[in-house]
């Protein structure tokens, strides 16, 4: 990630110290299940640093970049297709697009998978719903890649549960975006190489 991005973390503010960590406690059901399934070679000390862990974790799945976020939702939208013909678009000429307002809304799935004792003990299953407003946006493009976002104003709203416990809920808020959001490299506008999603994390005890 560059200096003009902002990933889920930044959105929750996980990592701030001023910011508690996700409230695993109110996932209390599913987090006493996964206890008990522990094979018995682990002492019952241990199970604090595996919730440890778990927290950490949480940041590891959520360092999901906005700007993937946004390109991924654009890939979408057909009109930006003609920026990928190099005949009309060589690759050493940028395109500079005004946006009309629009609002994204996505959600994501990540889990976090527990062994212990190389032995499997279960998944943690999380989902985030997350809504971007872009108001008085334009995006430059370059060899069929999204470059950079410049915007009036970015708004987002986000929610983090885990098995239907809500461990962070921003929704009745507005997280302002940074004014200018890059894609690094560039975001390729059709889908392909590069553009993988980030693998499940895993704990081991």
């Amino acid at each position: 990630m560059n200096d003009h991005d902002i990933s889920l973390n930044g959105i929750f503010g996980f990592g701030d110290p001023n910011t508690p960590p996700p409230k695993l406690s109110d996932a209390t059901k599913v987090l006493a299940e996964l206890k008990s399934r522990l094979p018995k070679s682990i002492p019952p000390g241990y199970w604090p640093a595996v919730l440890s862990q778990i927290q950490h974790k949480i940041t590891e799945v959520l360092d999901v970049p906005i700007s993937s976020v946004i390109g991924g939702a654009w890939r979408k939208y057909a009109p930006f297709l003609k920026y990928c013909d190099k005949n009309r678009y060589p690759a050493d000429k940028t395109s500079v697009v005004p946006l009309a307002d629009h609002a994204i809304s996505t959600s994501f799935k990540p889990f976090i998978e527990i062994f212990a004792d190389e032995k499997a003990v279960g998944t943690l299953n999380f989902e985030v719903d997350l809504s971007i407003l872009l108001e008085g946006a334009n995006v430059s493009i370059q060899d069929g890649k999204f470059k950079t976002l410049r915007l009036v104003r970015g708004r987002a709203k986000a929610k983090l549960s885990c098995e239907g416990a809500v461990l962070a809920d921003l929704t009745s808020g507005d997280h302002e975006l940074p004014g200018e959001i890059s894609f690094g490299d560039g975001f390729p506008i059709r889908a392909g190489a590069g553009t993988a999603k980030p693998a499940p994390a895993t704990i081991s005890t």
